[in-house]
């Protein structure tokens, strides 16, 4: 969970000042849902008639490796690493 404490049914959303690529998104950040921790990406979008709108992802946070990855749905793929040092 971030640094800002989320309570039951709120969440936080900070500027991504490290996105670097277009599908990356424009704001990241938590929540906590029905006691559940949730990571939140928000990209700006543009509709034809110009109107901005946000465009949002939410994905449990024990499925989100630290460095940004999806977690496998099958843990045994990680033992297979071959840039474990050991």
């Amino acid at each position: 969970m971030s640094e800002y404490q989320n309570n039951n049914m709120s969440g936080s959303v900070f500027k991504n000042t490290y996105k670097k690529l277009d599908k990356q998104p424009d704001y990241t950040g938590s929540a906590k849902i029905d006691d559940v921790d949730y990571k939140i990406a928000m990209w700006i979008k543009v509709k034809k008639d110009g109107q901005k709108f946000f465009s949002c992802s939410f994905q449990k946070a024990d499925s989100v490796r630290p460095n940004g990855g999806q977690r496998q749905a099958n843990a045994s793929n990680d033992l297979d690493d071959d840039s474990i040092p050991f």
